[in-house]
């Protein structure tokens, strides 16, 4: 019984040994012709870039503990035909976050960055050219005086909006090179 097992494994396996192989010993030739072809469609994603006149990661000044750089954008990869992607959300002196986006609805789109001490996170309805919704940022590594006076987690929440712009528009974040095209 053992060995009828062992011959029913080698005929399930056998076939399949062609496709291992030393490349060198391969005809280039034949190689080119049978690796695949990258699809330039595939690689021409569509980003879509927002520019809200706040700052995209903690929202309107408070008057209290740190304040973002307006105006702020958002760039979402892959918008045009996928339901999640890469996301960045940069303010203007190029202070940013990497993201990732994930539609939840036709034209809801919840994106979230973060990084060691910031997390934001934005929930919009895209229509048109606009997208608004609600902004919201925690960071446990500030401080900053809550409305009695006690020092609390920094914590923001806020109304946001945007207006579709030019993805070359928005600027670089300081110290990174985007991992796609500008």
């Amino acid at each position: 019984m053992h060995r009828s097992r062992v011959i029913k494994i080698g005929l399930l396996v056998l076939p399949n040994l062609h496709c291992v192989g030393d490349e060198s010993s391969r005809d280039s030739g034949t190689a080119a012709r049978t690796s695949p072809q990258p699809n330039p469609a595939a690689s021409q994603v569509e980003a879509r870039c927002y520019r809200s006149s706040q700052s995209v990661l903690l929202g309107p000044p408070t008057g209290r503990g740190q304040t973002g750089h307006a105006p702020g954008w958002i760039r979402l990869e892959g918008y045009g035909g996928r339901d999640s992607g890469d996301a960045e959300l940069v303010d203007a002196a190029g202070f940013g976050l990497g993201a990732g986006w994930h539609r939840s609805g036709s034209d809801s789109v919840r994106v979230v960055g973060a990084d060691d001490f910031l997390r934001t996170e934005l929930r919009l309805l895209v229509f048109g050219d606009s997208a608004v919704g609600q902004g919201s940022a925690h960071s446990d590594a500030d401080l900053e005086p809550d409305d009695s006076g006690r020092l609390v987690d920094l914590r923001r929440a806020w109304s946001f909006s945007a207006k579709r712009v030019p993805c070359d528009s928005m600027p670089r974040r300081a110290g990174r090179q985007r991992s796609f095209p500008p």
